[in-house]
């Protein structure tokens, strides 16, 4: 800002004053009980704007670095947009400093959190393009063998490879609707049994390959949920049960109804996951012991997305595990009636 410019914002200010000068002046002139020479009015009045003019010009020097940063040219990066405003001198530009800074505040921590999910998102797309290279390659290498003639061994290994990339496409798409969550869902009473059904049925071939037996206890229940998306968390669930079972083990599902919640338990008898890694299951990315060892193309995203869905759709994924025992994860499913009943006591 120009020294100019500075005057004219303070132009109704110096008016003011000049008019409270003239104003004094002519009360002093017309005041019949002091006689006032002409030259010595006109010296005070030109000693007070004197005055005035350097305290103006010395407030305005003072300002001047505060107001040129606002007529530099901002360069857009985010170490500069992280950098606060500083050095105001007045009430008023302290104002604006602690406004703007919020408003670079706010900016900087959308940026990051954009920033921090186009690494989210590239992060995954680096794992999803390694990880479906595997079934791809397999396919390749039975097609390759086959000499034009698959065996119905083959084809079963086919099959599972290409249920495979389904469930990797399948997670792309479900990874990009997390944050428009609320546009893809329709919750109403479905059976469990029904969902599980399918879920094992589109899992059959791997089942059969490695010869793990399946049971489901208990009556069917009916839950809230939403079918799509529970589908599709149990599909990650009892995939990581078969990936980490060995052959002739069980995988087993259970039902379980109390008046506060519903449980869904898939119980395998693989080789368990050690306590170190339990806390971090559901952790994006996270592989663990078993994945280094077991697995090393695990990109631990099942178990995240299947806690990200459970999150948003009001249930509640659970794990226990023992090494070389087993592992147990339980989806809870609240009763909204239970909650009502609660809240009602509590008003009552």
């Amino acid at each position: 800002m120009t020294f100019f410019k500075y005057l004219s914002d303070k132009i109704f200010s110096i008016i003011f004053f000049i008019f409270g000068i003239l104003l004094v002046n002519l009360i002093l002139w017309l005041d019949p009980f002091h006689e006032i020479v002409l030259s010595t009015l006109t010296y005070i009045d030109v000693l007070i704007m004197l005055i005035s003019t350097a305290f103006i010009t010395t407030r305005y020097w003072f300002s001047r670095r505060w107001y040129q940063k606002f007529s530099t040219p901002i360069d857009a990066s985010a170490t500069n947009l992280s950098l606060p405003i500083t050095g105001a001198h007045s009430n008023e530009q302290q104002m604006y400093q602690v406004y703007i800074n919020s408003l670079l505040s706010g900016h900087q921590t959308q940026l990051n959190n954009v920033l921090s999910k186009q690494q989210e998102q590239e992060d995954f797309l680096n794992a999803w393009i390694h990880d479906i290279k595997v079934p791809l390659t397999a396919i390749q290498l039975l097609i390759e063998t086959s000499d034009g003639k698959l065996s119905e061994k083959q084809v079963m290994q086919t099959e599972i490879e290409l249920k495979k990339i389904e469930n990797f496409v399948e997670q792309v798409i479900y990874y990009s609707r997390l944050d428009s969550f609320s546009n893809d869902y329709l919750i109403q009473d479905y059976s469990l049994k029904k969902i599980v059904n399918l879920v094992i049925r589109d899992n059959m071939n791997l089942f059969f390959s490695k010869h793990i037996r399946f049971t489901f206890k208990n009556e069917d229940i009916s839950v809230l949920t939403d079918s799509k998306w529970l589908r599709f968390i149990l599909n990650q669930i009892i995939t990581n049960s078969l990936k980490y079972t060995p052959e002739n083990g069980e995988i087993s599902i259970s039902l379980a109804d109390t008046r506060k919640e519903t449980t869904l338990s898939i119980k395998d008898t693989g080789i368990g996951i050690p306590k170190v890694d339990l806390a971090r299951v559901f952790e994006k990315g996270f592989t663990g012991n078993n994945g280094r060892q077991f697995n090393q193309n695990a990109t631990g995203l099942g178990l995240y997305l299947a806690n990200q869905l459970s999150h948003k759709l009001g249930h509640k994924l659970s794990i226990d595990s023992s090494v070389n025992k087993g592992t147990m994860v339980t989806i809870t499913f609240p009763k909204l009636a239970y909650y009502n009943d609660e809240m009602g006591n509590i008003l009552r």
